[in-house]
């Protein structure tokens, strides 16, 4: 089928400018929908959008056709014969009532006095549906900027140009590999590392719809519940990421080509199928039980005489000094960044965790002497990635503080650790990386919560000590693979790079080196050139997350997987405490 054209923003007669007179900043946006009990995920969707201030509900477009019913004799009926009847009893019967992102909620707060348009589309062919032009018509009159579809099947036609945005769509899964149902299922079927989720402004064209935002998260292989629900989770953030666009007027890609793919379509799974797949996530379930119970990380720090750079090769194969740390496994070292010292020389800044206490602090680690000294960072907090940087007036750096929101510059005098001050960026930030770059500052992290390894956030600044901004698309992107940062940032032939963890298999798998191809206030973009993965033959072969610049040498951390009876005692006392039922206050 030929595409339906998409036109451009502005082009469409009766076009709306969202920068002039009364309707500066304002955006008004439809749903299709049911009814008023929507999934928590979409209304968590929804949710996001109301608390931009300038868009609004407008419309509802809900579909008054009855869902498949009948009693439960017929349903059995259906099902005893299907071919996917083992599917719809574990999806209906088990997944249903225990995901968080499905289970359903009353929006008719958020729905109160928003007008209602009931349509009913014609089926055309075995599975397209189009809008009467009477129904288009009356939506096309309400001026809205976007429709977002939770209802109806595979819609076609004039419909998709009733809002001057379009139609946005979710498709939970990566369309360039994963295209059909079950979402989030076949990437734990095929044993993909990641699974997808993407907003799409829909097209005539199957799954070739405008990508408008695309992220990955960490396939949960020993949950179908839990990969469920981080999917749908994941992408809840993403209409309202796209209309803060709109707002700031970055919306060019808002009428960039369509998706092209030729992945094959995934259908719901057959009964041996299923069968296999509950087999094998129960499998998959019991390792990560024991995995938790029984292993936990202990990390080293390293030393590689080359610079930085050098890891942007394919063939650079590094050769690593590893830190004398005598202490056994009841502790680690980890997060490394050079600092000078008066005394010592050149020196590293790194995590020093100790697993009886489950306490991190920072300490001095010199590899020429092979010794440790303790610095005083966080007032007893947990603290970690010790970032070390230069500016004009000298070298600073800043540590995660747990539970203490801003970063916190600090320089070394003396040899002792003096605040300098802090950047007024009121919230807790995760790994927080500064780097200089175009005449502006900006520092590059990750929030605490579900999200810490998949959602990248920017402040910027014109100068260090200045009024920081957060960026215009934060959070800027969304992927396990290369968003939580993973040491310093590095100029190349005049190109910045961002070292990025890869947490898509383990928490600090690999690092990934990106290219930052875009960097302004507005617009971010960045792409992976260079995965550096931990060597098989280390002592540490099991994770690679921080790569630190330190002029012609660079400091690495590595892990591997042991057993700490200190982690092990704490994660099985965790556990029996949420299994013992909980009391009243009167008893």
């Amino acid at each position: 089928m030929a595409h339906l054209p998409v036109p451009a923003v502005g082009e469409r007669e009766g076009t709306r400018d969202l920068t002039s007179n009364d309707d500066r900043g304002h955006i008004r946006f439809g749903i299709m929908c049911q009814g008023p009990r929507l999934a928590e995920w979409q209304a968590e969707t929804i949710r996001r959008l109301l608390a931009i201030d300038g868009v609004s509900l407008s419309l509802l477009i809900t579909d008054p056709r009855p869902r498949p019913g009948g009693g439960k004799v017929d349903r059995l009926r259906r099902v005893a014969g299907s071919d996917t009847a083992l599917w719809d009893a574990f999806n209906n019967g088990y997944v249903a009532r225990r995901s968080r992102s499905l289970v359903r909620v009353d929006c008719t707060d958020m729905f109160d006095s928003v007008p209602v348009v009931e349509a009913v589309p014609s089926r055309r062919g075995r599975y397209s549906e189009y809008f009467a032009a009477g129904d288009v018509e009356q939506i096309r009159s309400r001026d809205l900027d976007f429709i977002l579809r939770f209802a109806y099947g595979i819609i076609r036609g004039e419909i998709l140009t009733a809002a001057r945005y379009g139609i946005w769509s979710f498709h939970h899964g990566d369309e360039q590999t994963f295209r059909g149902s079950p979402p989030a299922f076949w990437e734990m079927a095929t044993d993909s590392p990641v699974s997808g989720v993407l907003l799409q402004r829909l097209t005539d064209r199957l799954d070739g719809g405008i990508v408008l935002r695309k992220g990955w998260m960490r396939t949960a292989h020993h949950s179908y519940v839990a990969n469920t629900d981080r999917v749908h989770f994941g992408g809840a953030d993403f209409p309202a990421q796209v209309c803060r666009d709109l707002l700031g007027g970055n919306d060019d890609y808002l009428d960039a080509d369509p998706s092209s793919t030729h992945a094959p379509i995934y259908r719901k799974p057959r009964n041996p199928t299923v069968a296999g797949f509950v087999a094998k996530t129960a499998s998959a379930f019991v390792r990560h039980q024991a995995t938790n119970l029984t292993l936990c990380e202990q990390w080293n720090v390293g030393l590689v005489r080359a610079p930085i750079s050098h890891f942007l090769d394919p063939g650079f194969t590094p050769s690593v000094e590893w830190f004398e740390d005598n202490r056994g496994r009841d502790h680690y070292l980890a997060d490394p960044f050079p600092v000078r010292s008066e005394s010592d020389g050149d020196v590293l800044l790194v995590e020093d965790y100790d697993y009886a206490r489950r306490t991190g602090t920072i300490s001095k680690l010199s590899f020429e002497t092979m010794s440790r000294t303790s610095v005083v960072v966080g007032n007893n907090r947990h603290a970690s990635y010790p970032y070390t940087f230069d500016a004009e007036d000298g070298e600073y750096f800043t540590a995660q503080i747990s539970g203490q929101p801003d970063a916190h510059l600090l320089r070394f005098e003396n040899d002792r650790p003096v605040p300098v001050r802090s950047l007024g960026i009121e919230q807790e930030m995760l790994d927080p990386t500064l780097v200089e770059h175009d005449g502006s500052w900006w520092i590059f992290f990750t929030k605490p919560g579900s999200q810490s390894l998949t959602e990248l956030h920017i402040w910027w600044s014109d100068q260090l000590f200045g009024v920081w901004r957060p960026h215009a698309q934060n959070p800027v992107k969304t992927d396990i693979r290369s968003a939580r940062p993973g040491g310093t940032p590095f100029h190349h032939e005049s190109d910045l790079y961002r070292p990025a963890q890869d947490c898509s298999r383990t928490y600090g798998g690999a690092v990934a080196i990106c290219k930052v191809d875009q960097l302004t206030p507005d617009l971010f973009r960045e792409s992976v050139v260079r995965v550096v993965e931990p060597d098989p033959s280390w002592p540490f072969p099991h994770g690679l997350h921080t790569l630190s610049a330190a002029g012609a040498v660079t400091y690495l951390d590595a892990k591997r997987r042991v057993f700490n009876r200190h982690e092990s005692r704490a994660e099985l006392t965790a556990r029996l405490h949420r299994l013992r039922p909980s009391r009243s206050p009167s008893e």
